[in-house]
């Protein structure tokens, strides 16, 4: 049984073949969304008026 699921995956991953387009699409993505994330923390534990507008209370 687990040699059959090794062979399934491993054949399973010989298929995967991103072109370099679809890689840079989703690493544009990731980075984007990180950049997106450290703006938002940094403006919540910063800015007390976006601190009170999402969290009700006063920083």
């Amino acid at each position: 049984m687990k040699e059959e699921y090794q062979q399934f995956v491993s054949n399973q991953v010989e298929k995967i073949e991103p072109n370099s387009q679809q890689v840079m699409m989703m690493g544009g993505a990731l980075v984007g969304f990180n950049v997106l994330l450290m703006v938002f923390v940094s403006l919540y534990w910063i800015n007390p008026a976006i601190h009170q507008y999402i969290s009700g209370s006063p920083l």
